[in-house]
């Protein structure tokens, strides 16, 4: 017995201090590349400056963690992005446990070291997003679900609520994972009888009574929130798409691995001879509702690769496990070799351009004459333009920044210097398209003057009629490369007449 510990305690240190060797090298490409924010990543750093159970897009949980890691170490893009790698490692970490207690330590270290080096993985950890937080919760809420069943202790119950409760509060998928349980419960034989206990329902009491911060935010603005989940899953109508939906499916190949995702396709389809163990039916029942879901809503609309993150917690204890009782131990080895090789290239992406021969441009590719098309185009200039906004506010200091896009608005909120909080964006319609529509009030504002920042060449019919008197100040031109310039114009308008004028 002693032995066996021992061992245990081993094999765990070594999966550990592989899995903090990963997590230490992102967490240092976080500060070496030096990454403007992504428009999306500066939104949720905006909404971190004021904690809410809620926001326009998405739960709070984003926006938690970024006020707690830049409460640590300050409001730089490294530590804006610090929690990604962090929640990753944890989500690894109870993987590992999870496929130890269904299976083997060797299935339970190889499926922790698969998950580390995943595509989406590694690119997720190199950024700030909802899905960090929903996998590590989606996987302690598989965890404790598994330590009810097998102990069925109130403690293990009332834990899955938390977890799953959070899980909520990061993403709305989250929701799916009660189904999901229900499902493998109601087809399990022994796990049936737990449907009708007090300690399950408790378990699912306690996830609602985390979640309701966020559905009271919804109802007290409109459930925009929950509007705006619907509208992405509707897309532009209701329709088929077969192109979309085979575009969808074909993107997991690059989410989870090609030889991964190729060999849980595999596995489902035989899914009848892999229903034999409780495990299998678990694994798989946390996997088929979401794919089955997303991958119809990608037919009738459109769904985005991330959509079906959640599924890749289990399923990566599952396809590890079929490889290894399958001797296919060599095509593992091979998937998380073949991730390794693409996580390398991908971290040493913003240092492409110092490769003798590369040459970076807007435009194009062509790999004869050493053109590359960047990658990072999209995340570039923000800074800059900042810094060119920054001066002019100080030129006119009586001027309150304006803006007429979330992306811009996103940005320069955490670009210029000192961040402008009392910014707004223009909105005369008052249609709530986005967060910052929601939280502009230019009604308290007849009078003052503003710094409009836009790409708008000319503003005299849909913008200038509501002042006094508009005039250009400035025109910055964002061009990284010297191939492709976007121009944004600066206009100074004076004396706001009111949106009804």
């Amino acid at each position: 017995m002693q032995i066996k510990k021992f061992q245990h305690k081993g094999y765990f240190a070594v999966t550990f201090a592989i899995l903090l060797l990963v997590t230490l090298v992102q967490v240092l490409h976080l500060q070496l590349a030096g990454m403007n924010l992504f428009f999306d990543e500066a939104q949720y750093w905006s909404w971190a400056k004021s904690p809410a159970f809620g926001y326009y897009s998405k739960p709070p949980m984003v926006a938690w963690m970024i006020a707690l890691t830049t409460s640590v170490c300050g409001d730089g893009e490294a530590c804006v992005r610090l929690s990604s790698p962090l929640l990753h490692l944890g989500t690894a970490l109870i993987i590992y446990k999870i496929a130890e207690i269904l299976y083997t330590r060797e299935k339970a270290f190889y499926s922790a070291i698969t998950y580390i080096t995943m595509p989406a993985v590694v690119l997720s950890s190199s950024l700030v997003s909802t899905d960090p937080s929903l996998l590590f919760f989606w996987a302690l809420s598989i965890l404790f679900f598994i330590k009810s069943l097998k102990e069925n202790l109130w403690r293990w119950w009332l834990l899955t609520g938390v977890a799953a409760g959070l899980g909520m509060l990061s993403k709305y998928n989250m929701l799916l994972f009660l189904p999901s349980v229900i499902i493998y419960l109601s087809f399990s034989q022994n796990g049936r009888k737990y449907l009708f206990t007090t300690k399950f329902w408790a378990a699912g009491v306690v996830a609602l009574l985390i979640f309701l911060p966020n559905v009271f935010w919804n109802f007290q603005h409109g459930m925009v929130s929950f509007a705006h989940t619907g509208d992405n899953a509707r897309g532009a109508g209701v329709a088929l798409h077969p192109a979309k939906m085979l575009e969808f499916v074909g993107s997991q190949f690059g989410v989870f691995g090609p030889i991964l995702f190729g060999t849980l396709i595999v596995i489902i389809s035989k899914m009848r001879s892999n229903l034999t163990y409780s495990e299998e039916r678990l694994l798989i029942w946390q996997i088929l509702p979401l794919f089955i879901l997303i991958t119809s809503i990608s037919l009738l609309a459109r769904a985005h690769a991330n959509w079906a993150a959640p599924i890749y917690v289990p399923a990566t204890i599952l396809v590890v496990s079929w490889l290894l009782e399958n001797r296919k131990k060599k095509l593992l080895l091979v998937s998380i070799g073949l991730h390794v090789f693409v996580a390398v290239l991908f971290l040493n992406i913003t240092f492409i351009e110092k490769i003798p021969g590369i040459k970076l441009n807007s435009v194009t590719t062509d790999l004869k004459s050493g053109k590359i098309k960047d990658p990072m185009l999209r995340i570039k200039g923000w800074k800059e333009l900042g810094e060119g906004v920054t001066t002019l506010l100080k030129a006119y200091p009586d001027s309150i920044l304006l803006t007429d896009a979330r992306k811009i608005h996103a940005e320069l909120l955490y670009y210029v210097q000192p961040h402008p909080v009392k910014a707004v964006k223009w909105n005369p319609g008052g249609k709530v398209g986005d967060h910052y529509d929601l939280n502009s009030d230019m009604g308290d504002k007849i009078g003052k003057n503003f710094l409009f920042v836009t790409m708008r060449n000319s503003i005299d019919s849909d913008v200038a009629t509501y002042f006094n008197d508009a005039e250009r100040v400035g025109n910055i031109e964002i061009n990284p490369h010297g191939d492709l310039g976007v121009n944004y114009y600066i206009y100074k308008l004076s004396g706001f007449k009111g949106y009804g004028k």
